[in-house]
């Protein structure tokens, strides 16, 4: 159906913001400037995702395709790995106004922890293993009330899951919020937890930029896109995927240790400033169209190759 209306429309520039062989072979085929502008993660271990995959990366490396976007660096340098050139790879990033040096450092609360998740509810982001964890903190003499925020399949189970352990009282579901009470719920935080497995196509999700800009500090699992930043980072603490109990030990660490979780959220800024990318969205497709008196070899210094660089 999309390329029915490509074929009628005959659009001479084209913005793909989904990885889609067959449209990106059309636009080859008709010679369609095309500008892939992703969100997306290819860290796929079966065979048949890994030849998909590498098919993908042939085509995105194609000479007619001048520039590859990807969310940030983890997504791009999964792009990189299934052979696409880092010199045509810009990872970019929204435009931020929720920042962290307009939040003050926090200090660890009195009275119960406030652990929240954000994001959709599916058991491959880890939400069955937050519950769990929860049980486990609780069962240590752990003092927490944790809210699960957003709406997917797993509702209903993890409803099942807040029962049979007993934490109606410490695990509560908010459903879906608006954006306002999302950053209101992450100010008045202690912890944000992003524990997804590796199957989830994972990028750098919204929630991780909120809680750093809050200064609220984070419990992650060691999923291969929140490697590069998060991994030994003194504002977050990293567990391994499908492990509730060594996600609640991660958690402890830091909600039952005031000096730590003081460093914690301190560090925080420094976290935000490597993670944030300066091209923004806007930017690149001002660059790839030549508006503004930008080009692409304006933003050459912005590209994968050099930012992999900067990083050392």
């Amino acid at each position: 159906a999309i390329i029915a209306l490509l074929e009628k429309w005959r659009p001479d520039r084209l913005i793909l913001q989904a990885p889609d062989r067959v449209i990106l072979r059309w636009a080859l085929r008709n010679k369609v400037d095309t500008l892939p502008l992703l969100a997306d993660s290819f860290e796929q271990k079966s065979l048949r995702r890994q030849i998909q995959s590498f098919l993908l990366g042939w085509l995105l490396n194609r000479p007619a395709f001048r520039a590859v976007g990807n969310h940030n660096v983890p997504s791009c340098l999964s792009l990189k790995r299934i052979g696409v050139d880092a010199k045509k790879i810009y990872p970019w990033d929204w435009p931020h106004e929720l920042r962290p040096e307009k939040h003050p450092v926090k200090a660890l609360p009195a009275g119960p922890a406030k652990l929240v998740y954000v994001g959709s509810l599916a058991s491959s982001k880890g939400v069955g293993d937050c519950i769990e964890a929860a049980r486990i903190l609780r069962e240590d003499g752990v003092e927490l009330e944790m809210t699960l925020v957003g709406g997917g399949g797993f509702t209903e189970e993890a409803t099942s899951l807040i029962d049979r352990y007993g934490l109606s009282d410490t695990v509560r579901l908010a459903g879906k919020l608006s954006h306002d009470k999302v950053i209101e719920t992450l100010k008045s935080a202690t912890l944000s937890m992003a524990p997804s497995w590796h199957i989830y196509p994972e990028g750098l999700p919204m929630t991780i930029y909120e809680a750093l800009a809050t200064r609220t500090p984070l419990a992650l699992s060691d999923h291969p896109m929140f490697q590069l930043y998060f991994k030994d980072a003194p504002a977050a603490r990293m567990a391994p995927e499908r492990n509730p109990k060594a996600l609640a030990a991660a958690i402890k660490t830091l909600i039952t240790d005031e000096k730590a979780y003081a460093a914690a959220s301190e560090a925080t800024g420094a976290l935000w400033d490597k993670v944030k990318c300066d091209l923004t969205w806007g930017m690149l497709i001002k660059a790839w169209l030549g508006e503004d008196n930008m080009n692409l070899d304006n933003i050459k210094n912005e590209s994968l190759a050099e930012r992999l660089e900067s990083l050392g």
